[in-house]
């Protein structure tokens, strides 16, 4: 019996492996204890593996978040850089420009979203002392904004690191599902030792794969256990 690649992921673990051995051993009365066990490994590791796929799906949501944080940060700082415009026909010799926008709006809205954050508050900075009213209004609108975008990378960051963790259970979970599938075919070994072929008929075929080592939680023939020497 060849054990599922070191490659193969959860799912595939799952339902291409464990729901054909599960239901093969629910089939025979001689074998329903052993389907009852293979349960639990086929339950935790799904549990495992759904908690993770919440996680994923946490993560885009705070990446959309984040993303759209963003937009509206880029745009307070495009109403102002509008604002500033305002009575100038040439924005190279406005000098408001090259106080508040020294490399131009761009160097600010497409920088990498922590640099961005660190130009944002310069602005903010400068808008502080801002003698015009009507620019100084700006402040808090583009402050507000700033902030907006700092969380939402900060949830996003957690949502990953928690992602992360839950992609550890998964794989570890799996490394003990692999381990009840080998004892699962060690125990029909002992069921029908005369008939080694239909004990191994009972687990779906594996493709060999590039690690044949057999380790823990690898991929590899699993040969028949040896009967302990006899004492003399």
């Amino acid at each position: 019996m060849r054990m599922p690649d070191d490659e193969a992921k959860a799912d595939l673990l799952l339902e291409g492996f464990g729901e054909y051995l599960l239901a093969r051993l629910e089939a025979k009365k001689d074998t329903k204890e052993l389907a009852q066990l293979f349960q639990g490994a086929q339950d935790a590791l799904r549990k495992k593996l759904e908690t993770e796929n919440v996680m994923e799906r946490a993560v885009q949501h705070a990446m959309a978040a984040r993303d759209e944080a963003d937009q509206a940060l880029d745009g307070k700082v495009r109403d102002l850089y509008m604002a500033m415009q305002m009575g100038w026909a040439n924005r190279r010799t406005n000098p408001l420009n090259l106080k508040y926008f020294p490399n131009g709006l761009t160097a600010v809205t497409l920088a990498p979203l922590a640099e961005e954050l660190v130009l944002v508050g310069k602005i903010i900075a400068l808008l502080a002392a801002e003698e015009n009213p009507a620019l100084k209004a700006y402040g808090p609108l583009v402050q507000e904004a700033a902030g907006g975008l700092q969380a939402a990378m900060a949830s996003y960051n957690a949502a990953l690191t928690a992602a992360g963790l839950a992609a550890s259970a998964t794989r570890a979970q799996a490394l003990l599902w692999r381990d009840a599938y080998r004892k699962i075919y060690a125990r029909l070994l002992d069921i029908y030792s005369s008939n080694k072929p239909y004990a191994e008929s009972f687990f779906k075929k594996a493709p060999k794969g590039k690690k044949n080592g057999g380790g823990a939680g690898g991929a590899g023939e699993i040969t028949t256990p040896k009967p302990p020497a006899s004492k003399a």
